[in-house]
Order: structure tokens, then C-alpha cells, then sequence
């Protein structure tokens, strides 16, 4: 017969519920996915071309737990409308966005700032881990 005493249980049963804790969408993990979703969101509202603003203006994000897990999404909300031109932001946004280089707001904060904002929503998530 084998008698043996396991020593830490106490802390490693702590460990995996901090680690339990961490991973879900209510805790780090949800934490990080909003960090990373602001982080790309501040960055498109700074590099936009501004004439009336209302593009800059337009700009959203959201955070979302679905069946995919918890996903940040950056949008341009299109309902507003130019005080200049009187069109729809959702007509011209997609425009602005294909004429590439400067314009090009959303391809310009993934190349810009994509790989930082994902190592500090990776951050996020290490801190939490035991």
C-alpha cells in the first residue's frame, strides 16, 4: 500500500480557478478583447481625415460575447450625414478607405498600431494568470 501526502493542492485548486477565471469572457480574456478593440478605435479617430469631421465622428466600436466568444469590432456607424455634402457617411467612408495610402484609416491603425494593441491585450491576460 502506497501513503503519500500531495502538498500544494490548496494552491494549485487556487491557481486553476484564477486560471478558470482569467480565460473567460467576464474576466481577463473579455478585458483584453476591450483593451485591444480601444486601442485600434483611438488610433483610426486619430489618423482620419478631418474636413467636416463627420467621418472622424462616425467612427464606433463595440464589444461583443456571442457563439464566437468574446470579439471587438471597429466600424464607421453609417447613418450620419456630411453638413457639406449632405451624403451619407456609409456612402463615402468605404471610398475614403479604398483610396489606400493616407486615406486608407483602417488598413493604416492595423499596420500602424495592430501588432502593439494585440501584445497589450496579451498582456492583459498574462497579468491574470497565476
Amino acid at each position: 500500500m502506497l501513503d503519500a501526502t500531495v502538498d500544494g493542492f490548496a494552491e494549485l485548486q487556487a491557481a486553476l480557478d484564477k486560471l478558470a477565471a482569467a480565460v473567460k469572457p467576464s474576466g481577463a480574456l473579455g478585458e483584453a478583447v476591450k483593451h485591444t478593440t480601444k486601442r485600434l478605435y483611438d488610433h483610426a479617430l486619430l489618423i482620419t481625415h478631418v474636413d467636416t469631421g463627420t467621418l472622424q465622428t462616425a467612427h464606433r466600436w463595440q464589444y461583443l460575447e456571442d457563439g464566437e466568444g468574446p470579439r471587438g469590432v471597429v466600424f464607421v456607424e453609417g447613418g450620419l450625414v456630411n453638413p457639406k455634402s449632405h451624403q451619407p457617411v456609409a456612402r463615402y467612408a468605404g471610398i475614403e478607405e479604398a483610396r489606400g495610402g493616407d486615406h486608407a484609416f483602417y488598413a493604416r491603425t492595423i499596420a500602424e498600431v495592430g501588432d502593439d494593441a494585440a501584445n497589450e491585450g496579451i498582456s492583459v491576460v498574462l497579468e491574470a494568470l497565476p
